[in-house]
């Protein structure tokens, strides 16, 4: 009984010392400044391009879902908008998502707003305008806020 009182100490000290370190988040929304806006836009763009409605949808705030949603006529689901989206690309223009370049014209960490620039050959793939976006960090994690064109 008492090696396995030790067992239970030992483990659950190993699992306190590997849960508490200041390891790298697996959540970029959660990274505060350019990093987190850059793992942001990034999950996102990996997201629309393989298909991933939980990956990209989790990082757009609800008005650029609804965007998405209509785009896509999706029925008010934005997952099923993101297979949409990934279904009408393709082989090589989600291989670009899935590389693209994210250049953070500003971040500031204190105001909790980012703008993005991109690529217009990459804005054109993913639908996103004229290639500018923003983010804001409401509750410390960052939230794209997508300006969808219209087709």
């Amino acid at each position: 009984m008492r090696s396995l009182a030790v067992a239970l100490c030992v483990g659950g000290a190993v699992l306190l010392a590997s849960g508490c370190g200041g390891g790298k988040s697996d959540d970029p929304s959660a990274v505060a400044g350019e990093d987190g806006v850059v793992g942001v836009s990034e999950q996102y763009f990996k997201g629309l391009a393989e298909g991933d409605g939980a990956k990209a949808c989790s990082v757009l705030d609800a008005p650029s879902q609804q965007a998405l949603i209509q785009l896509h006529s999706a029925g008010g689901n934005c997952l099923d908008a993101v297979k949409a989206a990934a279904q009408s690309l393709s082989a090589e223009q989600k291989a670009d998502l899935t590389k693209v370049k994210v250049d953070v014209a500003e971040a500031g960490d204190e105001s909790g707003r980012a703008r993005v620039k991109l690529a217009a050959d990459t804005a054109a793939i993913a639908g996103v305008g004229d290639g500018s976006y923003s983010l804001v960090r409401p509750e410390q994690h960052w939230e794209l806020t997508l300006p969808i064109a219209k087709p």
